[in-house]
């Protein structure tokens, strides 16, 4: 089998749970959302077509112990080939999915640390989220709500009261907008989530491959 890659390279998690740890990412290359404030647009089409053995190739020359699978939308692709090679040679696995794709096609979901978005109405693509995806989620996992706005915070307060998390939330700026008056309003009537900003952005700018 094969997979269509965008890119190989190590990186700092730039976000969530794990933000700051080294990891060699394996960027997916296509997606089937198109959120209004993606900042992957380049990994929509094009690639390269690689085996799962020229993947693990790239990644062991990387140096790291967490290997990252992102994209574009990682599940859009079949990924079992991959992640069972890489858990039998001792990575651990960090997936970052769009949350519209069911997670229950990757058979090693319990072994892989998953980090999914749940699309809030400011991407345009919040009727995409795929909420049976909760149910298959770790205490160990990780949900992220990107906002852009102050509706993006009442749909996520709105969300929350029908679907409790079954693991820790993360609530993410938009990268570039007022990050101040975001948290302010987020604090007038604080969620049980934690807040982060995007680590990579600030470190190296938007660019690919970081």
């Amino acid at each position: 089998m094969t997979l269509r890659v965008t890119e190989v390279f190590r990186s700092l998690q730039g976000e969530g749970l794990q933000q700051g740890t080294p990891m060699a990412f394996v960027r997916l290359t296509g997606c089937p959302l198109r959120c209004s404030w993606c900042d992957t647009t380049y990994s929509f089409r094009g690639g390269t077509t690689l085996s799962e053995r020229q993947v693990l190739s790239a990644v062991r020359s990387l140096g790291c112990s967490w290997v990252s699978l992102t994209g574009g939308e990682p599940l859009a692709q079949d990924l079992n080939v991959l992640t069972e090679l890489l858990l039998g040679e001792g990575f651990k696995i960090h997936l970052e999915t769009g949350g519209s794709e069911p997670l229950a096609a990757l058979r090693t979901h319990p072994q892989v640390h998953i980090a999914m978005d749940l699309k809030c109405p400011s991407s345009g693509m919040a009727g995409r989220n795929l909420l049976a995806n909760l149910g298959l989620l770790k205490v160990t996992d990780e949900v992220k709500f990107v906002i852009g706005d102050s509706a993006d915070l009442a749909f996520v307060r709105g969300l929350l009261s029908r679907h409790p998390l079954p693991c820790s939330g993360v609530l993410q700026p938009v990268f570039g907008a007022p990050l101040g008056s975001t948290l302010k309003q987020a604090q007038e009537d604080p969620l049980p989530l934690l807040y982060r900003v995007q680590l990579h952005k600030h470190l190296y700018g938007q660019r690919a491959g970081t």
